[in-house]
């Protein structure tokens, strides 16, 4: 019966693609020699370990831009303070337009037809004259 090989897919390495994979997984035969994996499972290990910092500072970091999108409006909060700030303005813009109306209603009660105003005349009395003594 032939044997199974489940590995046969790892013959061919690309040692230009790989650094640090100089030797070749073997895959034949057997007797218990792994020439060279030790080193190599040492070399995964060391980059399982720098992947994992690595990640850690991403998460870090994405934790924190949550924490600054946490404390930014919504688009529904932005749409109401655009809605509010427009209401605002229309009700200022009405109540100046009010009370220009009103003013004008009170500038039309005011009676033109009276009489201009007689100029007024003030008489000051004459200034008293001194008499020199003689001499």
């Amino acid at each position: 019966m032939p044997k199974f090989d489940a590995y046969a897919h790892l013959r061919v390495i690309d040692t230009d693609d790989h650094p640090g994979s100089e030797l070749p997984l073997e895959t034949e035969g057997g007797g218990g020699d792994s020439t060279g994996m030790d080193q190599r499972v040492t070399r995964l290990e060391e980059w399982a370990k720098l992947s994992g910092e690595r990640f850690t500072r991403i998460e870090d970091k994405l934790d924190k831009i949550l924490t600054e999108l946490g404390r930014l409006p919504t688009r529904e909060a932005v749409l109401g303070y655009a809605i509010g700030g427009f209401a605002l303005a229309a009700a200022v813009i009405g109540i100046i337009i009010g009370a220009m109306g009103w003013l004008e209603t009170r500038a039309s009660r005011v009676d033109t037809s009276a009489p201009a105003a007689a100029p007024m005349i003030i008489q000051l009395p004459a200034p008293a004259t001194q008499r020199l003594p003689a001499k």
